[in-house]
């Protein structure tokens, strides 16, 4: 669909171009004009077909610009033994439970392209105050990559950007596990003397 959109778009072009060419060249002089006019006014059926191509141009130009929904959107490469398709829903999923493997980490987001035949990931990321956050990314950029590789298959991982959307204080642990402390023995209370 690109290429005969990059087609319709190029003889669009084309045809444009050589109009204006034509009628700047017959606007130069009084008589050129009236020639240029001359010709397509002389036959109504033939400046009918001219704009009907035209505009057939036109709406293929925008029909093929259009994007349809495919539903499910997959990322395919070859292997030994053919093809193989995953789909962008599954590698989200998965690569979401990776982030789970760091207690830093509160919430991955991925996102994934495929460009060529590599793949960028981009995670945006919720991690816990206090964490050291060029360590956990440098951590975190190894291990989505070496993930990608093992468990799915694609050896040309071209990028991995981490953003790091919020960095979360730990205050509501701190509650539960004071909570914790102040029962003793199965019996609620306060430790105040």
């Amino acid at each position: 669909m690109k290429f005969l959109r990059f087609i319709v778009g190029f003889v669009l072009f084309v045809v444009l171009a050589a109009s204006a060419v034509y009628l700047a060249n017959a606007a130069l002089t009084r008589e050129s004009w009236e020639h240029a006019i001359g010709v397509v006014g002389s036959s109504r059926l033939r400046a009918l077909e001219c704009a009907s191509v035209f505009l057939l141009l036109i709406v293929l130009y925008v029909l093929t610009g259009i994007r349809r929904c495919k539903g499910e959107q997959f990322i395919t490469f070859e292997t030994e033994g053919g093809s193989v398709s995953i789909s962008m829903k599954a590698i989200r999923d998965f690569l979401a439970r990776v982030g789970d493997e760091f207690a830093a980490v509160l919430s991955l987001e991925p996102a994934i392209r495929a460009v060529g035949g590599s793949v960028e990931v981009d995670l945006n990321l919720r991690v816990k105050a206090g964490t050291q956050i060029p360590e956990l990314s440098k951590m975190l950029q190894e291990r989505i990559r070496e993930s990608i590789k093992d468990n799915l298959g694609f050896t040309d991982v071209r990028t991995i950007r981490i953003s790091v959307r919020e960095i979360v204080t730990s205050a509501p642990e701190k509650k539960q596990e004071k909570k914790s402390d102040e029962t003793v023995g199965g019996w609620e209370g306060s430790m105040r003397p």
